[in-house]
């Protein structure tokens, strides 16, 4: 039986494109192993359902000396350990951080190594809060920009490359001359039975219950759902919302989940006078999402223009779709051509709040 060792740089679990990915591989027959990082109350290994191996690095070491860079020892010694005792027939390291060291293990055991490569990482890390909060963190990724020479360094070691989008091949061919050859593209898509038919007939059951009759307006329900971060900002889709709302009081905005950026969200909607039309879910389980976009009506994706939105397609596009949903969602390269592809919504410039509320005015009237 072939054998991959999938290295995550984070705790585990859960992500969800990891776990797509190693699902998809022993379903396929491989043995799946997962190589994470250690958090409090995790045993050190686990085997999950379809007998999935998880071997966490660090057990009981203080969190801060297990930080995932291809140059820390710890994670250079569980590597080199797994790869001898389990003699994987392929290495994959998702995203950047440790894909250096596992492409120079792979180089020394002659082991091919593939990067699942989920987003643009380095323009990512410019995005988030924390590497934004102090002058060491400023220093290493905004000024020096250590990200950009950390991805450099590893895509010239991998064998081959899965990203999310061809925008993203197209920006490895052009920054690092990357063989377009030894890329290939796999979708966040969701599988085929977790938006079950039955969910698809209830979907139809509430958006008939969100209609009008002729004795009543109907409500339409504006939803999102996801990590919240200032790379996917929702701020200016809250404003652009706000204003419809003075036109429409017929509109409801529902933010599921929770992300760095919640209670400054939280806060914002409070000041508005649609506060009672803006709704958070707070944090909920997956398995839960189809009810929860079952209650929607648009989904609503308002990502602004960046170097980290132009090279990734959210899964939550996806999820939308499954549910038969159309999207109000920005004019990033990826959606634009998606829409294009689909016609399934529109593209907003969603650097505009006047635009984001001729947008949803519009579509109320459709």
């Amino acid at each position: 039986m072939s054998k991959v060792l999938y290295v995550w740089k984070g705790a585990y679990p859960w992500d969800i494109r990891a776990d797509k990915v190693c699902r998809a591989f022993s379903e396929t027959g491989w043995d799946v192993y997962i190589l994470a990082r250690w958090i409090d109350e995790k045993s050190e290994t686990e085997v999950l359902t379809n007998n999935i191996k998880v071997i966490r690095t660090g057990y009981e070491v203080p969190h801060y000396r297990t930080y995932p860079v291809s140059v820390n020892p710890i994670w250079k010694k569980a590597i080199l350990k797994l790869v001898n005792e389990i003699k994987p027939d392929l290495i994959m390291p998702r995203d950047i951080m440790l894909a250096e060291l596992c492409g120079k293990v792979g180089r020394k055991y002659n082991i091919p190594v593939i990067m699942d490569m989920a987003e643009n990482y380095p323009a990512a890390m410019k995005g988030w809060k924390k590497y934004k909060r102090t002058f060491l963190s400023r220093l290493l990724v905004h000024k020096l920009n250590i990200p950009e020479l950390v991805e450099k360094r590893a895509v010239k070691l991998m064998d081959g490359i899965i990203t999310v989008c061809q925008e993203q091949n197209e920006r490895l061919k052009e920054v690092y001359d990357y063989d377009i050859n030894r890329m290939c593209v796999a979708h966040n898509t969701p599988e085929t039975d977790f938006f079950s038919k039955e969910s698809l007939k209830d979907n139809i059951n509430q958006t008939q219950n969100n209609t009008s009759s002729k004795n009543y307006p109907k409500k339409l329900i504006f939803g999102h759902h996801g990590y919240t971060s200032d790379e996917k900002s929702l701020v200016k889709f809250l404003f652009g919302f706000q204003q419809a709302s003075l036109e429409n009081k017929n509109i409801e905005f529902h933010i599921a989940g929770t992300g760095e950026s919640i209670e400054e969200l939280r806060a914002l909607a409070e000041k508005f006078s649609s506060r009672d039309r803006i709704k958070f879910y707070g944090e909920y389980s997956y398995e839960d999402l189809p009810e929860i976009i079952n209650k929607w009506d648009i989904g609503v994706i308002p990502y602004q223009l960046n170097e980290f939105n132009n090279f990734t397609i959210h899964n939550k596009i996806f999820d939308f779709f499954a549910m038969g949903k159309p999207v109000f969602c920005s004019e990033t390269k990826p959606f634009m051509r998606l829409i294009k592809e689909t016609g399934a919504g529109i593209n907003v410039n969603c650097e505009r709040e006047f635009a984001i509320r001729d947008a949803i005015l519009k579509i109320y009237d459709m």
